[in-house]
């Protein structure tokens, strides 16, 4: 089951993402989202920024690189939060999913949060998958 109610968003993790963002303006950019999880709902707890792993294009791709993502997951269990999902930036588009990201989203078949900054119109955005 799909949670439907983002319970909490600390104000500090999205100034945290937004920065992220901020730092490279002109490439993706990506990090992992920890927090609590349950059927209903979900918070949004920590952010740890990740190198982003697809540098082919700096503007089209971002993944977490594998290395941070594992370290992000254990520094997430140390606190006792877990993963909820993942940031990246869309340097020149909105912050709604691109095209790509939805077919990701299907593929991968997961539950979390998406969150996206995008930095034509400098907003985040929040999906839940």
């Amino acid at each position: 089951m799909i949670p439907q109610n983002l319970e909490e968003v600390n104000k500090l993790i999205v100034d945290q993402m937004i920065d992220h963002a901020l730092s490279i303006p002109m490439e993706e950019v990506c990090g992992i989202i920890g927090g609590r999880k349950d059927e209903k709902n979900i918070s949004l707890d920590a952010f740890i920024q990740t190198k982003n792993a697809t540098k082919k294009s700096k503007i089209s791709e971002a993944l977490p690189d594998p290395v941070d993502y594992f370290n992000a997951l254990s520094t997430f269990r140390k606190s006792k939060l877990t993963y909820v999902g993942w940031f990246h930036s869309h340097p020149f588009w909105s912050s709604l999913p691109s095209s790509a990201d939805i077919e990701y989203a299907r593929t991968a078949n997961l539950s979390s949060i998406w969150a996206i900054y995008g930095g034509i119109t400098k907003v985040l955005s929040i999906h839940i998958w």
